[in-house]
C-alpha cells in the first residue's frame, strides 16, 4: 500500500513567534515566573544572613555549648538533654546542634541555617493550607502567598535569624503547621492525632511556648475529623477515645515537663499584670503588632499597640462572622487552620506578659518575638478573605467603590509599613553583625588581653566561664580560627606591602585624665570589605606593639574613601572609639599603633598614621 503525501496535511512549521503566542507556552512561562516570584523574599533572607552571620556563640548559646562539650568527653546524659533552660527543655534543639557540632566543627552558622530551613518548611505548610482553604482562582492564591512569605521571611527577626539557638522560636511554628497540614488530610483519625501528638512532643520540648502545640491542634483536629452531616454528640462519643487518648498523653508529658521545674532567677513576678492591667494591656498589643512598627517617625510602641489593636479587631470580627455561621461545617472547616494559627501567638503573647511585663513593656518589642507574632498577620489576612469569600457568595456583602477604597487604602498602608520596617531592619541586620565581629575578636584575645566589658556582652557568665568554655572549644579544634597566644600584634601582623591600603587614623584627641578619643577609616583590600574591628596598640622602645583596647567597627559613612579604595560607597568604612592609658602604661611605652583586624584569619594590618605621642597633650 502506498501512502501518498499532501502538502496541506504536513504539520506548519514551528516558528518563535508560533510558540511564544501559544497558550500552553504562556501558561509555563506563567508557572515560571509564580514561583520566581514566590521564591523572591526567602532569596533575599538567605542573602541578608549569608551576608551578615558571623560564627561566634552569644548569649543563652552558651549553655547549649556546655551541653556540646559534655557530649565530647562521654558525660552526657539524659538529665544534661531535659535540663530546664530558662522556662524551656530544648530536648530536641540540642540533640540538633550536638549533631551539627560534630559534622561542622562547631560552626554556629549552620544553626542559622537550620532556622531557615525551619521557615522554608512553614511557608510550604501554609501554601497547602492556602490552596485547601481558599476558594478563588489561582492568581488570588499566589498574591496571599507571596504575601505570607515576605511576613515569615521578614529581616525584623534579625535577632533570630543571626543567632543560631534561636531556631527554638521556629520549631513549634513548624510542628504546628506540620498539624494542620496532617489534620486536613486524608488520613485516618487515628493517625492524624497520632501525628499531630507527635508533632507536640517535639515542640513542647523544644521552646517553652512549644506546649501550646497541644491546645492549638485539638480543635482543628476536632473539627476536621468530624463527618458529614453528622450528630456533634454522635462525633464526640465515636472519638471518644482518641480525645482520652490526646488529653491522657499531654498530661503525661506536661508532667515530665514541670517535674522540678523552678521559675528562672532574675525574671518579673508573674503577678505583674494585675497590679498594673493598663501596662499588661499595652504590652499585649504591642506585642502582637511589632512586626510591622518600625522605621517611621511615629514611636514604634505606640505604632505597635495601634496594629496589634486592628488586629484583634479584625479577628473579632472574623470569629463574629463565624460564630453566627455556626451551622456553616464548611466555612468552619476551612477556617480553623486559620483560626488554629491565630491562637498560638495569641496565647504566647498572653504569657509573656505575665512573665515578662517587669523587664518593661518596650520589651514586647523584641526582635525574636516576631517569629512568633508575625503570624497572627497571616492568619488575620486568610480569615478575612474567607469570610468575605463566604459572605460575597451569600450576598451578605458587595463590593462598591467604597469597599474598594477601604482595600486599596488598607493594601498600601500595609506594603507601605512593611517595606519601612524592612529597610530598617536591614540596617539592623548590619549593625548586628558589626557587634557580632567586635564580640569575636574580644573571644580570640580572651587568653592574652582580656575585656571583661566587652566578653559581658557575649557571655554575662563571666569572663572565668568563657575564658573556659572557649579553650575547651579550642582544644577540640573548633575554634575558627584558633584563640590567639600573642599580646604582642607584631606576631600576627599581615603583610602590608601598602598600610595607605587598609585605613588611616584621622584625628586623635586628648579628653582629659589620659583618656583619648580616635577616630579613621580601615579596610581589609584582601576581602573587599571594611575591616572587623579595629586594634589598638602601644610601642615601647624595643619595638614590641602591646594591645590596649578593640574598637569596634561603628557604621560611619565615609563615601569619599569608600569610592577610593572599594570602588563603591556602599561599604561603611568608618571606625571611631575611645581609650584610657594607666600611669603604667604612660611609663613604658612611648606611641599608638592602629590595626585593622582579620577575624577569619586573626592578622592584624597596620595603618597610616603620623606618630601619636602617648602624654597629656597628644598630636596626630
Amino acid at each position: 500500500m502506498r501512502i501518498s503525501r499532501n502538502s496541506h496535511s504536513q504539520s506548519s512549521p514551528i516558528t518563535l513567534d508560533s510558540l511564544l503566542n501559544s497558550h500552553i507556552y504562556r501558561s509555563q512561562i506563567l508557572k515560571l515566573s509564580a514561583v520566581v516570584l514566590l521564591i523572591i523574599p526567602a532569596f533575599l533572607i538567605s542573602y541578608l544572613i549569608l551576608q551578615n552571620s558571623v560564627n561566634v556563640p552569644q548569649w543563652d548559646q552558651w549553655s547549649i555549648t556546655k551541653t556540646i562539650i559534655k557530649s565530647t568527653t562521654g558525660d552526657l546524659s539524659f538529665n544534661d538533654l531535659i535540663a530546664q533552660h530558662n522556662e524551656s527543655r530544648k530536648v530536641f534543639p540540642r540533640l540538633i546542634y550536638i549533631a551539627l557540632a560534630y559534622l561542622t566543627n562547631y560552626d554556629v552558622r549552620y544553626e542559622m541555617l537550620v532556622s531557615f530551613l525551619l521557615a522554608c518548611l512553614i511557608s510550604l505548610n501554609l501554601y497547602r493550607l492556602s490552596q485547601i482553604t481558599i476558594k478563588s482562582d489561582r492568581t488570588k492564591i499566589l498574591g496571599l502567598v507571596l504575601i505570607t512569605n515576605f511576613l515569615i521571611f521578614n529581616p525584623i527577626q534579625y535577632r533570630a535569624w543571626l543567632l543560631g539557638l534561636s531556631s527554638v522560636f521556629f520549631i513549634p511554628i513548624a510542628c504546628i503547621t506540620t498539624g494542620l497540614v496532617v489534620a486536613y488530610s486524608k488520613l485516618s483519625d487515628r493517625a492524624k492525632f497520632a501525628i499531630c501528638g507527635g508533632l507536640s512532643i517535639i515542640s513542647m520540648f523544644s521552646f517553652s511556648s512549644g506546649i501550646l502545640s497541644w491546645i492549638v491542634l485539638l480543635p482543628a483536629l476536632m473539627t476536621l475529623t468530624q463527618r458529614q452531616d453528622e450528630p456533634f454528640v454522635a462525633s464526640l462519643r465515636r472519638r471518644k477515645w482518641l480525645l482520652i487518648g490526646w488529653v491522657g498523653t499531654f498530661a503525661t508529658f506536661a508532667t515530665a515537663y514541670f517535674s522540678g521545674y523552678t521559675k528562672p532567677v532574675g525574671h518579673p513576678d508573674l503577678t505583674d499584670p494585675l497590679n498594673d492591667p493598663s501596662s499588661a494591656v499595652s504590652y499585649f498589643l504591642a506585642f502582637l503588632g511589632s512586626p510591622l512598627a518600625w522605621g517611621t517617625s511615629i514611636d514604634s510602641l505606640d505604632l505597635a499597640q495601634s496594629i496589634g489593636t486592628l488586629l484583634i479587631i479584625t479577628l473579632f470580627l472574623a470569629c463574629f462572622y463565624l460564630l453566627i455561621s455556626w451551622r456553616n461545617i464548611e466555612l468552619w472547616k476551612r477556617s480553623i487552620g486559620w483560626l488554629s494559627l491565630a491562637i498560638y501567638p495569641l496565647i504566647s503573647g498572653l504569657i509573656a506578659t505575665f512573665g515578662r511585663l517587669g523587664f518593661g513593656i518596650s520589651e514586647a518589642l523584641t526582635s525574636r518575638y516576631t517569629v512568633i507574632t508575625v503570624h497572627i498577620l497571616i492568619a488575620a489576612i486568610y480569615l478575612t478573605v474567607i469570610v468575605v469569600e463566604d459572605a460575597v457568595s451569600k450576598r451578605f456583602f458587595q463590593f462598591n467603590r467604597w469597599t474598594e477604597r477601604i482595600i486599596i487604602i488598607s493594601a498600601t498602608l500595609l506594603i507601605g509599613l512593611y517595606g519601612l520596617t524592612y529597610f530598617y531592619s536591614v540596617g539592623q541586620m548590619s549593625a548586628l553583625r558589626s557587634e557580632r565581629l567586635y564580640l569575636k575578636s574580644c573571644l580570640l584575645f580572651i587568653n592574652v588581653a582580656p575585656d571583661p566589658t566587652c566578653l559581658k556582652k557575649l557571655h554575662p557568665g563571666g569572663t572565668e566561664e568563657l575564658q573556659s568554655l572557649s579553650n575547651n572549644l579550642d582544644d577540640l579544634g573548633w575554634m575558627n580560627p584558633p584563640l590567639i597566644k600573642t599580646n604582642n600584634i607584631q606576631k600576627i601582623a599581615g603583610n602590608t606591602l601598602n598600610s595607605a591600603l587598609y585605613g588611616w587614623l584621622d584625628t586623635i584627641e586628648s579628653q582629659g585624665d589620659r583618656t583619648y578619643s580616635i577616630r579613621g577609616w580601615a579596610f581589609l583590600p584582601t576581602r573587599h570589605k571594611a575591616a572587623d574591628a579595629i586594634l589598638l596598640t602601644a610601642e615601647n622602645e624595643t619595638g614590641d606593639s602591646t594591645l590596649l583596647k578593640i574598637i569596634q567597627i561603628e557604621t560611619e559613612k565615609r563615601d569619599d574613601i569608600a569610592k577610593k579604595v572599594a570602588g563603591r560607597t556602599s561599604i561603611n568604612l568608618g571606625w571611631n572609639g575611645t581609650f584610657a592609658l594607666t600611669d603604667t602604661l604612660a611609663k613604658s611605652f612611648i606611641n599608638v599603633k592602629i590595626w585593622a583586624f582579620d577575624v577569619q584569619t586573626s592578622k592584624a594590618f597596620e595603618l597610616s598614621s603620623k606618630e601619636i605621642k602617648l602624654d597629656s597633650h597628644c598630636n596626630s
